[in-house]
């Protein structure tokens, strides 16, 4: 299992991370892939864990959609609903979770009302960058105490000039400088679950998205061994 040499201004910089450590310390899901069906399946999977321990998750859903969208019934699972779901069946707490980052068009009218009707707080890309991130964030981590979080990353919080390769581009989004210090604000979470959604190779550049959402989960993967202890 190789080892990752913190960069630059990074908190743990000059520290050494090994990933077996990380790896073998989490009982966590951590899949990274392009569509965005599959954390459907994770978030249940994992909010049924939590639901026998007599917990409900939190959920901390970074996008620049809610993907709590209305369904029909000839097409009722997809990329747009899983949060319409899970919020559905009760596998979450709804009031305990937020979509970040939210921004643009979308097909489908009344979308931001339902997502709050679900019971979810809305923080539109405006309010987080305005607000601060670690501001904005601390609110969070006050709304999340003592709860199990599930952080679900969606690459289309970038700015397709950063992160072309998407499966739902939306200009004004995140630098990839802003999307790292955003991940990096994710401190003092019982992190339980993380997912990172949705790179699309064929509409990437260079690898542009595929490189930054290595990254990403490189951060992720720090976030997590601190939260273990396993680095400083």
């Amino acid at each position: 299992m190789p080892s990752l040499r913190g960069w630059g201004l990074h908190p743990i910089a000059h520290e050494t991370l090994d990933l077996s450590l990380v790896f073998h310390s989490l009982e966590l899901a951590f899949p990274a892939k392009g569509l965005q069906e599959i954390p459907g399946n994770l978030q249940a999977d994992q909010a049924g864990r939590e639901r026998r321990a007599g917990i409900r998750l939190g959920y901390l859903h970074i996008d620049s959609h809610t993907d709590a969208y209305a369904y029909e019934p000839a097409d009722k699972y997809n990329a747009a609903t899983q949060f319409t779901h899970v919020a559905e069946e009760g596998l979450l707490d709804a009031s305990r979770s937020w979509h970040v980052g939210i921004r643009g068009t979308t097909f489908a009218h009344g979308v931001v009302a339902r997502t709050r009707e679900l019971g979810y707080r809305i923080i539109s890309l405006d309010e987080l960058v305005r607000g601060g991130f670690a501001q904005r964030m601390a609110e969070f981590r006050d709304e999340a105490k003592g709860r199990p979080v599930y952080i679900c990353f969606d690459m289309d919080v970038f700015d397709p000039s950063c992160a072309p390769g998407v499966c739902s581009p939306s200009w004004g989004g995140l630098s990839a400088r802003e999307g790292l210090d955003l991940i990096r604000c994710l401190t003092d979470l019982d992190i339980v679950a993380v997912d990172v959604a949705t790179v699309s190779p064929p509409h990437d550049v260079n690898g542009m998205a595929a490189h930054l959402c290595a990254h990403v989960i490189y951060e992720m993967l720090v976030l997590l061994a601190r939260q273990r202890g396993l680095v400083g």
